[in-house]
């Protein structure tokens, strides 16, 4: 039971350092608008409303967030 406690802090810890070091490879703009659509499910039109953006603003933003990160884990990952 301990050991399954200390497991998952160390999983917690990992996974929030990656996420910390793969969105510092985004812009200030990018991570709005990825955690907006990826993490809260927003719609783009929604995002486009919130942050006052066209919508192929937030399509350009989320596409290049979306690039970023897979080049994040591309360039660590070895599987």
């Amino acid at each position: 039971m301990e050991d399954d406690i200390i497991a998952n802090e160390t999983v917690k810890s990992i996974r929030n350092g990656c996420f910390l070091a793969m969105a510092r490879k985004l812009t200030l703009e990018q991570r709005i608008v990825f955690s907006l659509a990826e993490m809260f499910e927003i719609s783009l039109d929604e995002i486009s409303d919130i942050l006052n953006i066209s919508i192929p603003a937030v399509k350009g933003l989320l596409f290049r967030a979306r690039k970023n990160i897979f080049n994040f884990f591309t360039d660590r990952s070895q599987f």
